[in-house]
């Protein structure tokens, strides 16, 4: 819970070391071919490369690729990925991936080092305002939904969306709502003290393979700690596998919001098709 994961120890990491000195060693390797290429005898043209976006050789593009490789094996070899909530992933994406609109980040030591102690110190509260995020995302306002909590079950809009004729029964997988059902899925982990699922964006080959030609609708999706069934018109119901599981979300989503109602008057869009 809350308390657990602002007070346990840090889990088990990669080698650190390590990865930093991998990436120290291609810098390194970069600067003396770049030294190479700046003494080209006379009367030898200079050569030039170019990476995929066109960009010319230099230093300076290798240590950010570098560096983001580095961020990405500690991020995830440390297992602190796994605390971090949607937001904070889009925010170490647009900092990783930002196709040099802004340069990534210096990785060494003393760098690694405040960010691990940073992430590791606010994992509580991430994981806090990540299950606020996906219970906002996965309740729509149904009246059956409770407006302030998890419910053993919960109605769930446009989980597919219908198409072909109507007596088919197609119904396509709409990825944003398989995205909150991997975020859902993965604080659950969080929440027992799992590893995350070793497989990233799942929710979207299970939901796939449960509507692709059911023997019957509703067609019947089972994740690790939850089910949702898929009607034809494209909604779905979610029900929780475990009670406790429903406790451990609900505490942390009112310690998250207070005990307030965070759905109340607010419409959500339903979700598109992509």
């Amino acid at each position: 819970m809350i308390q657990q994961l602002e007070t346990g120890a840090v889990i088990p990491s990669v080698a650190v070391d390590a990865i930093l000195a991998k990436r120290d060693a291609i810098v390194r390797a970069a600067e003396q071919v770049d030294a190479v290429l700046r003494n080209v005898p006379d009367g030898f043209p200079q050569l030039q490369f170019s990476n995929h976006q066109h960009q010319r050789w230099s230093v300076e593009i290798v240590r950010q690729d570098a560096d983001r490789v580095a961020w990405d094996q500690i991020l995830k070899g440390t297992g602190l990925w796994s605390f971090l909530d949607a937001t904070a992933r889009a925010e170490w994406h647009e900092i990783l991936y930002s196709d040099g609109k802004k340069p990534v980040p210096v990785c060494n030591h003393e760098s690694a080092r405040d960010t691990m102690a940073g992430i590791h110190a606010a994992r509580g509260a991430m994981t806090a305002r990540g299950v606020a995020d996906v219970f906002r995302r996965l309740s729509p306002d149904y009246r059956t939904n409770r407006a302030d909590r998890f419910g053993d079950r919960m109605i769930l809009r446009s989980i597919g969306s219908p198409w072909g004729p109507k007596a088919s029964g197609w119904v396509s997988v709409n990825t944003r709502a398989a995205d909150d059902l991997d975020d859902l899925s993965r604080m659950l982990h969080v929440l027992r003290g799992l590893p995350e699922p070793a497989e990233a964006r799942s929710a979207y080959r299970i939901l796939n393979a449960a509507i692709t030609r059911p023997d019957s609708w509703p067609a019947v999706a089972q994740f690790p700690f939850f089910q949702v069934k898929v009607f034809k018109n494209g909604n779905g119901h979610l029900a929780f596998d475990f009670a406790e599981d429903v406790l451990r979300l609900n505490k942390v989503l009112s310690i998250a919001t207070g005990g307030a109602t965070i759905t109340a008057g607010v419409r959500r869009e339903k979700y598109r098709s992509w």
